[in-house]
């Protein structure tokens, strides 16, 4: 997306909006293969919704129906998605481990006055 929604954002995606009250320049979620996509509507066809990524040059190659339409994206926040991605590393897995530790940890020594 990039424009409106920068790369490595988290979204959260409203499942209860109607595949028939999606409009153009609407900013939907949808399955392309093995992977979910959000993109913004550009056009609306007989075959259903022609979608484009804001920084891509041209539309997708394959138009979203109703059979893979996740929901319309209600709002983002940036970098969020890229940091929980790291997170599910090992390297992440390590470091949350360690942060639990010490907070489980600080709780056993704090005394309550």
């Amino acid at each position: 997306m990039e424009d409106a929604i920068p790369l490595g954002s988290l979204c959260f995606v409203s499942t209860y909006s109607s595949y028939d009250d999606i409009k153009v320049n609407d900013v939907i979620s949808f399955h392309l293969d093995d992977m979910k996509v959000t993109h913004r509507v550009a056009e609306i066809t007989s075959e259903g919704f022609v979608t484009k990524g804001d920084n891509n040059e041209n539309s997708d190659p394959e138009p979203v129906t109703e059979s893979n339409y996740i929901g319309k994206t209600v709002f983002a926040v940036p970098k969020i998605g890229a940091v929980l991605g790291k997170l599910r590393s090992l390297g992440g897995i390590v470091f949350s481990g360690v942060v639990l530790a010490l907070f489980l940890a600080g709780g056993h020594f704090y005394k309550k006055t």
